[in-house]
């Protein structure tokens, strides 16, 4: 059994660790990062994992990190895929929603702990339906009951825990104090510049972003958030940086987000409209609008 530099065993156990959330020590760029660490307590756990459509294909356009660049990623489980697929040397996990700080805590916490990808999977199922805060839908069998098998399926499909050197590269990402979570508006302009300056400062750039299909929700609100959007991307962003961002291709239809990578800007939302069939009736009947009460 050995230990791993916070402090923990790195085998699992009922109790999980405190993590160390600052990053790293000092000397690491991280430990300077402009936006306050917060820690929400673990009260909801929702979209755990990513139900965007052609991930791996996403995956395989990714290219080799720059020895100075950083992941900035909202949302959840996607970005341990790109992380764990690039390599990048350091990376910032944010959203807006608390819940979602939370649940990016509790994963950090059961990584530190599990060995192997299993035994992360296991752990991970453990606690959480222990605490009845994971949405279970999708792992339902027929007959409702949670199904073990297809949860740990679902888990491994080409990501992060596809393969034990995959977890391996985030597990030590997070010994080594590289990844950061953060409650962060991707609307907020002030945040966005000193995020801006910060990587001035350290000589560092953002190899990679993902927004999932937080766009798409801004797209709906008002034109100046979907222009402050694009403003604060194009203040971290340069002709390098890999894009990541998902829509669905109809504003109302029921598929599922479709994921699409740009290098050098942020796509364009726009929507195809579902066009309404309209009635056509074939040999209309003649009606005398002065008798006509509408037809049966």
């Amino acid at each position: 059994m050995t230990t791993n530099p916070l402090g923990t065993s790195s085998s699992a156990s009922s109790a999980l660790p405190v993590v160390n959330s600052s990053g790293g020590g000092k000397s690491s760029p991280l430990a300077n990062f402009p936006i306050q660490v917060e820690h929400p307590p673990l009260s909801k756990l929702h979209y755990v994992l990513c139900n965007e459509e052609d991930q791996n294909e996403i995956l395989e356009q990714l290219s080799p990190a720059r020895s100075n660049g950083v992941h900035l990623g909202f949302s959840c489980w996607l970005n341990f895929d790109i992380l764990a697929e690039k390599k990048t040397p350091y990376a910032i996990l944010c959203d807006f929603d608390s819940n979602m700080i939370a649940l990016l805590n509790f994963i950090q916490k059961i990584i530190i702990i599990s060995r192997t990808p299993d035994e992360f999977i296991e752990t991970f199922w453990q606690k959480l339906s222990s605490q009845e805060k994971l949405d279970f839908e999708g792992f339902l069998g027929p007959r409702g009951h949670v199904n073990y098998e297809q949860f740990c399926e679902k888990m491994k499909q080409g990501g992060w825990l596809s393969s034990p050197e995959k977890f391996q590269t985030i597990k030590d990402m997070y010994a080594q104090g590289k990844i950061l979570h953060r409650k962060l508006d991707v609307t907020d302009e002030s945040a966005f510049n000193q995020i801006k300056q910060w990587a001035l400062d350290h000589h560092l750039v953002f190899d990679t972003l993902y927004t999932s299909n937080i766009p798409e929700w801004i797209f709906q609100s008002t034109f100046e958030k979907r222009q402050t959007l694009y403003r604060n991307v194009a203040k971290i962003i340069d002709p390098r940086t890999q894009v990541i961002t998902a829509q669905k291709t109809n504003q109302y239809g029921s598929e599922q987000p479709k994921l699409s990578l740009t290098t050098g800007s942020h796509p364009q939302i726009h929507y195809e409209r579902s066009k309404k069939k309209r009635r056509v009736m074939n040999n209309p009947p003649t009606i005398n609008p002065l008798t006509f009460k509408g037809f049966d």
